[in-house]
């Protein structure tokens, strides 16, 4: 099992998952919302959030997984997880508590996230999600996150007997850095 590094943000711990957090993941990914416009079953019983725990830490190579939690606080309220399919190519992904939507929380970790991935590996070269048009939230936090919108594409997923339309959204490291470098810059201009 690999080390998932801790990483801190401004009102946010992300670190990697243990099985004690199982009871967590549960509390929040039972809500019917929350994985509705993902691949992932809503679990029924916390062996269902055990079973989900246990595949992130028997992860792949090239796969992270972080518990997203407040500062100062121990419960977990969701989930990011990262990609390094090729090593020049990655993804990224991501869950939250209902009860925390729209305060920039999800926006905030997949930017550490981002940062993350672009600073520890010298190769990547871009990452590239996509999200169900349908849900506004995901594709608000890409753009958020600087990432663009590339296509429009329909899956299948075995939840549904419909294929979903996904909007994907990218972004390479030069767009990255350039953004890092354009919120440095603002970060140093004195507040009026």
């Amino acid at each position: 099992m690999k080390q998932i590094p801790e990483i801190m943000t401004g009102r946010l711990c992300l670190r990697g998952f243990t099985r004690d957090d199982a009871e967590d993941v549960f509390r929040y990914a039972s809500d019917p919302t929350v994985l509705f416009h993902t691949t992932g079953e809503t679990p029924r019983s916390v062996e269902d959030s055990r079973k989900f725990v246990d595949s992130l830490l028997n992860n792949l190579p090239g796969a992270y997984a972080w518990a997203i939690r407040l500062k100062n606080e121990f419960r977990v309220i969701g989930a990011v997880e990262f990609g390094l399919e090729d090593g020049r190519n990655g993804s990224i992904h991501y869950a939250l508590a209902k009860e925390y939507w729209n305060r920039g929380l999800m926006t905030e970790a997949c930017r550490a996230v981002l940062d993350w991935g672009f600073s520890s590996h010298p190769g990547l070269q871009s990452v590239t999600t996509s999200a169900v048009t349908a849900n506004r939230g995901s594709t608000r936090v890409m753009e958020k996150c600087g990432m663009e919108f590339q296509r429009i594409v329909k899956e299948k997923w075995k939840k549904f007997d419909e294929p979903v339309e996904l909007a994907v959204y990218s972004i390479d490291r030069r767009r990255w850095e350039s953004s890092q470098q354009l919120a440095a810059g603002d970060a140093d201009k004195p507040r009026a």
